[in-house]
């Protein structure tokens, strides 16, 4: 105990006789650690925070896997998970649920009515996580019929912001979609945005799930059997494997395919709640933990360099040291404490910067990726502090302090003496140690610029219509003043009216939805192309609205007409198909004049097949389901002519001629004049909307820059650093060569040959683990291929232009070696 104690005074002592040295080896250290441990920082609490449900290890998300939900999986319907339930043997219980949002108000004059997000829900999906209220009671399951289900449950923090916390909230009002619910329960806490449907907003109020797919019936008529795209959670026995329920779940479905057409071609996948709240982000995470990585060996191979040219100057030490008898396990301990020191230190400083990032990394995330908004410090993150400290203690000291015994006293002790017989070794070892620094810099590099290219591609990809200059707006129409086409239909065209004419605005124009993403799905029947079954009817993109959009927005048409006017509730029914629509229906045909239908599969199980539409127009193709994505076959249809999706969800889009901001207060007061009571909601540019569908890769790819320049910067110290050592070093040679006639442009020459050597081998080591990891970035890139040569050969070029800058001042030096004063030393 006594000689660690020895140990560790001399450690400090070390450090404070080496003022710069030391500094730069803690910060080193302190930016290496301290990014590793901000990025665990994000993994522990994506990843190893418990969720905050009980038991949740056995909460499952419930699919439908089925080609009527475009990408392969959406939720079941509420009458297939219904038998799903009684007739599985695996599962504790299941819940249907879904989120819209609703106009809500209270009593509370001083708060306007908003839009929130309202969860539908049965009493059960609260027993299915785990939740009980703070004060009240759940839904019961009368309250989950049509008509009687005007009850509420409250969010920990609506019951805060709205009541102020007022203990006697249960049986008071809240106005939704200006009916009164009755509140009947608040929530201890607020359930995640990851947990519910949308990712982007917490839902506040929950209500009964009784949303209603056709006017007069619900979901749970029999003809809403094929509706599908709800969310559903369940709870498995304990005991029970999530591949032993699946395989449970699947059975019921084969049955139910065999019993209702509907359900044929459909099957089930489930999903552990932890595995569907990761699934969007594995691929960053992978992404960023591996840059963090390789920043901390590049600053790992920083000090290791530092302690190997520090060493060098501690050889007449040494040598002392094994004159008077110390062994080489003494000198190990002395050597490995004092890396452990600093670590240490650097550890500790990195804890600081750690928390800095954690704080960074949560109060930036964007709004695709919730789940990185509970990133903290917590005792993991400082255990794994520590541990990485003293890992990488272990990785950078280990190697100076088996070079540094190679010490022989004799020549240590000679008067001058510029060598020793461990100076080769070590030389190689800093080379060594350099060559690895470029290559993972070179590795950060290629990586940094395939997501910066994707990112750019992605910015540059053709809405096709014009983004600047749009305001957008979601309205919602309560069935309880709208209850009808007639009124949707009038209530839309006046406010669209009035609009128009505000001064700045060019047009306007409301419908059912709008890009960047557009894309209500419903199952299509062409005429003359009879489908086999419910499974051969393909699925495509629909959207409804009046007949100014295609002016509005932009959007070119390529063949045939617009809408009119003179397009009305008594005209033949017409629509508007997109440039992908044709490629996929009718390549090699004239779509002008051909006839379509659109409908649901409770439509067709109730025998109503959906109006018929005639095609009149081909427009170019919009981006309706984000950037990265090739755009769906899509079709437009009219408010007028359209009973079936005329419902009170709508957009408002206004073109100006000024800063659309500007006029949202005039567009506001006209929606007022018409209803008070209406919300003026998600007001927002359509810039704005498009860039939030690049928010998480410029997000990625903003942190992995980040990482990428740190690494750069540490490498080119390294470089610096290792070529500086070598002028040292050398000094006396430079002197004897220049006093033989050696002019100074070949020692220049020499010099730099050293630094790039390194460089071009790191570089091309640092090309082929790009090539190795290129899957990594895979799934992150868009338009281009993750080994495009042009960003692997520029990353390298980059490194290699940046190490020759380093290397070119410790060169220059060198040049400007005075031989006689080089010779005095010998």
């Amino acid at each position: 105990m006594a000689g660690l104690t020895q140990d560790i005074r001399i450690a400090l002592r070390q450090l404070r006789k080496n003022p710069g040295f030391s500094a730069i080896a803690v910060l080193t250290l302190a930016l290496g650690i301290g990014a590793s441990t901000a990025m665990f920082g994000v993994l522990n609490a994506v990843l190893l925070q418990p969720l905050p449900f009980p038991g949740a290890d056995r909460i499952v998300r419930i699919f439908s896997i089925s080609h009527i939900a475009h990408g392969g999986m959406g939720g079941p319907s509420p009458l297939d998970l219904r038998d799903f339930a009684a007739q599985d043997h695996t599962f504790e219980n299941m819940a249907i649920y879904d989120v819209w949002r609703k106009n809500v108000s209270t009593s509370d004059s001083s708060i306007e009515a908003e839009q929130l997000q309202i969860g539908l829900v049965p009493g059960e999906y609260f027993e299915v996580l785990g939740i009980k209220p703070m004060m009240g009671r759940l839904f019961r399951d009368d309250e989950n019929r049509w008509g009687n289900n005007f009850v509420a449950i409250v969010s920990h923090s609506f019951w805060q912001t709205h009541f102020h916390g007022d203990p006697s909230i249960l049986n008071k009002s809240v106005r939704i979609n200006d009916e009164p619910y009755s509140i009947v329960a608040v929530l201890p806490q607020d359930i995640p945005s990851w947990a519910v449907r949308d990712p982007q907003e917490k839902v506040d109020i929950w209500t009964p799930f009784v949303p209603y797919s056709t006017a007069g019936s619900t979901v749970w008529d029999e003809a809403s059997r094929g509706e599908r795209g709800w969310g559903a959670i369940g709870r498995l026995k304990a005991g029970v494997t999530l591949e032993q329920a699946n395989a449970d779940l699947q059975r019921i479905a084969d049955n139910l395919a065999a019993q209702y057409p509907v359900d044929r071609g459909v099957g089930v996948k489930l999903q552990s709640i932890q595995e569907d709240r990761v699934r969007n982000l594995r691929p960053i995470l992978r992404v960023l933990m591996g840059a963090v990585l390789m920043m901390l060996l590049i600053a790992c191979a920083n000090v290791a360099n530092l302690l190997l040219a520090r060493n060098a100057g501690r050889r007449r030490e040494v040598a002392l040291r094994v004159a008077i008898g110390a062994n080489s396990r003494t000198l190990i301990r002395q050597f490995i404490t004092e890396s452990l020191t600093l670590g240490l230190v650097g550890g500790l400083l990195g804890c600081g910067v750690a928390w800095w990032g954690c704080e960074f990394v949560a109060r930036i995330h964007p709004a695709q990726l919730p789940q990185l908004a509970t990133v903290a410090i917590d005792y993991r993150v400082l255990a794994f502090s520590f541990i990485i400290a003293v890992i990488s203690s272990l990785i950078f000291g280990t190697a100076p302090a088996l070079a540094s015994l190679n010490v022989n006293p004799a020549e240590a002790f000679k008067e001058g003496a510029r060598t020793n017989t461990g100076s080769r070794g070590r030389k190689r070892l800093g080379r060594l140690l350099v060559i690895s620094e470029m290559a993972f810099a070179v590795m950060l590099l290629i990586g940094t610029g395939l997501l910066i290219q994707s990112l750019l591609r992605l910015q540059k990809q053709d809405a096709g219509f014009r983004e600047d200059h749009l305001l957008t707006t979601d309205l919602y129409l309560p069935p309880v003043r709208y209850p009808d086409k007639a009124s949707l239909t009038r209530f839309s065209e006046e406010y669209a009216a009035r609009v128009r004419h505000l001064p700045g605005v060019q047009d306007a124009t409301i419908s059912g939805g709008h890009p960047p993403q557009d894309h209500w799905m419903q199952l299509l029947s062409i005429e003359r192309r009879p489908a086999s079954g419910l499974e051969d009817m393909p699925s495509i993109a629909r959207n409804v609205s009046d007949f100014h959009y295609l002016h509005t927005l932009g959007i070119p048409l390529l063949k045939g007409r617009d809408f009119s006017e003179s397009d009305n509730e008594t005209s033949v029914p017409v629509a508007l198909v997109n440039q992908a629509f044709v490629n996929q229906f009718f390549p090699n045909e004239d779509p002008i004049g051909k006839q379509i239908r659109m409908t649901l599969p409770s439509d067709l199980a109730a025998g109503t097949p959906g109006t018929r539409f005639t095609i009149v127009g081909v427009t170019g193709n919009t981006m309706n389901r984000g950037p990265a994505l090739p755009p769906l076959p899509h079709v437009i249809t009219l408010f007028r002519q359209s009973p079936d999706l005329n419902v009170g969800f709508k957009n408002l889009l206004v073109r100006t001629s000024l800063d659309p901001l500007q006029l949202a207060g005039s567009i506001r007061q006209q929606l007022h004049s018409l209803d008070p009571n209406l919300p003026f909601a998600e007001v927002a540019t359509m810039d704005q909307l498009i860039e939030q569908q690049t928010a998480d890769r410029r997000y990625t790819t903003g942190l992995l820059a980040l990482f990428a320049c740190f690494g750069v910067v540490l490498a080119l110290i390294g470089v610096y650093g290792v070529v500086s050592y070598v002028v040292a070093q050398s000094t006396s040679e430079i002197g004897v060569r220049m006093a033989l006639g050696a002019r100074r442009a070949d020692v220049l020459q020499s010099i730099l040959k050293q630094g790039m050597g390194m460089a071009v081998i790191g570089a091309s080591i640092g090309i082929l683990g790009g090539w190795v990891l290129r899957q990594a970035v895979a799934q992150l890139v868009f338009g281009i291929s993750p080994t495009d040569p042009l960003t692997f050969s520029s990353a390298a070029v980059l490194l290699i232009a940046f190490a020759l800058l380093a290397s070119l001042v410790p060169a220059r030096r060198a040049m400007l070696v005075d031989p006689m004063v080089a010779l005095r030393y010998e």
